[in-house]
């Protein structure tokens, strides 16, 4: 349809926009029937939330929408604004989405988001070798070196900075390095 046509070409206007007026029209097209419309929506809202103070009422209401993807970008979204109104539909998407890039972004969002209740599942990727998750999980647990299990996370960071292939050291000692940074804030 032209008319989904055109507004899929304003959400990356409205996103932008320093008005605060979009933020209606925006969280009506959060619902809208057309999938690429309502994602980008979501997407535009989530950003807004953490860049221009938006609310983020819409992307709680897309928690509930039918479609599963909606879902994963609203709760995505809300975690990378601190929010974790959509923290079971990340820890499921870990476990219950077959894509694997939308895995290590439910990975990096429950690292963004420093939930503790996500860190005994992030430990667990992270310290499987070889798994498809390992070096997302590892990353996003560095975001997390202020819990309780700080210890665990620093030996578990420890054990991959020892690791034989140099970019994985490298990549550790970042780690480390965020974890640190994490733990004197």
């Amino acid at each position: 349809c032209a008319e989904v046509a055109t507004l899929a070409t304003l959400v990356p206007a409205a996103r932008w926009a320093s008005e605060t007026s979009v933020a209606g029209p925006l969280a009506t097209l959060c619902a809208s029937p057309d999938d690429v419309l309502r994602n980008a929506a979501v997407e535009a809202v989530g950003w807004r939330l953490r860049k221009r103070d938006g609310s983020p009422d819409p992307l709680v209401k897309a928690l509930e929408h039918a479609h599963p993807d909606t879902r994963f970008l609203a709760a995505e979204q809300l975690a990378r604004a601190g929010r974790n109104e959509g923290l079971s539909t990340l820890l499921s998407a870990i476990e219950l989405v077959d894509d694997v890039e939308l895995r290590q972004r439910a990975v990096e969002a429950l690292g963004i988001l420093g939930d503790a209740r996500a860190l005994d599942v992030l430990l667990r990727l992270a310290g499987e070798d070889a798994h498809a998750l390992q070096e997302a999980a590892a990353e996003a647990i560095g975001h997390l070196g202020k819990s309780e299990k700080a210890d665990q996370i620093f030996a578990l960071l420890a054990r991959f900075a020892k690791g034989d292939d140099g970019s994985t050291r490298r990549r550790a000692g970042n780690w480390c390095g965020i974890a640190c940074g994490a733990a004197l804030r």
